[in-house]
């Protein structure tokens, strides 16, 4: 798909076949991206064009699970945004913290934060020199993107400049995972 159709064409009979898992409001695109030195999970860049906070937290813990479950990798989950963790006030921000408040009390047991912006999200040197308590010491591995647009561009950008192997989009939240490769 993507390259002879169009996404919404290609996914649209997956989703009246095999329809959502049973307790899943949406579905999310995300695009596991390998560099030499990390594997990215990156959502939702498929499906969702302006996420409200459930939705993000929807996203974020369907690509927590995704990580874990289907590929042994512990999620550090970061909401993305251009904000570090309350240095802007604005309405879009606000759902991102939202999100994340959602997160921690459905699901306690992901590593979670934000918001954040993406290059503090995946240094180790900035995350443990300016924010010592963050959840996402190490780097973050699951990038959860605000809207459509910055996932679907960021994730573009990484695999051309960084020269990435990228998979995907796989779809979660549906009863099987679906892999629309583009």
């Amino acid at each position: 798909s993507g390259l002879s159709s169009s996404y919404p064409k290609t996914i649209k009979p997956c989703l009246e076949v095999i329809g959502t898992r049973k307790g899943v409001q949406r579905v999310a695109g995300v695009y596991i991206t390998i560099l030499k030195d990390r594997v990215l999970f990156l959502a939702d860049t498929t499906m969702t064009i302006q996420p409200t906070s459930d939705e993000l937290s929807e996203i974020a813990i369907m690509t927590a699970d995704l990580a874990l479950n289907r590929f042994g990798i512990e999620p550090k989950v970061a909401l993305l945004s251009y904000s570090n963790f309350g240095t802007v006030n604005n309405l879009d921000i606000e759902i991102i913290r939202e999100a994340a408040k959602k997160i921690q009390t459905l699901r306690p047991d992901i590593k979670c934060d934000g918001e954040v912006q993406a290059d503090t999200a995946l240094s180790k040197r900035i995350l443990a020199e300016k924010f010592p308590w963050s959840a996402l010491q190490g780097g973050a591995n699951v990038l959860i993107f605000p809207n459509l647009a910055s996932a679907n561009i960021s994730y573009k950008l990484i695999q051309r400049l960084a020269n990435a192997e990228i998979m995907g989009p796989i779809t979660c939240g549906m009863d099987s995972p679906v892999n629309v490769l583009q």
